[in-house]
């Protein structure tokens, strides 16, 4: 089973559309440009867990902190949340609200 992965971004009168990191086609006023990279996909994988590795081997800090892998997890807990419900989720604690400036 292939799962595809596509992404789709629109504004301003374009569209853009990425799929599975591989190919992705821009189109704007009619006119579609295409790209492909079929032989070096890098999602940052990679060069992630070799910083990780780096890190432990050395007694340093981690390269991404525990918050920001947690930040990043909510936000996409709230991103499905948002698109199942079609309304704005608010998270708590995020950067510019009254929350997290202690207002």
């Amino acid at each position: 089973m292939r799962i595809l992965l596509l992404t789709q971004v629109i504004g301003g009168g374009c569209v853009g559309v990425i799929e599975n990191f591989r190919a992705a086609s821009f189109t704007k006023s009619r006119r579609t440009r295409t790209g492909r990279n079929w032989l070096s996909v890098d999602r940052g994988y990679r060069n992630e867990v070799i910083a990780l590795v780096q890190a432990i081997q050395c007694r340093g800090s981690a390269p991404v902190s525990f918050e920001d892998y947690l930040s990043t997890t909510r936000t996409s807990f709230a991103i499905e949340a948002s698109l199942r419900t079609r309304a704005p989720v608010e998270l708590p604690g995020s950067l510019g609200t009254a929350s997290s400036t202690g207002a």
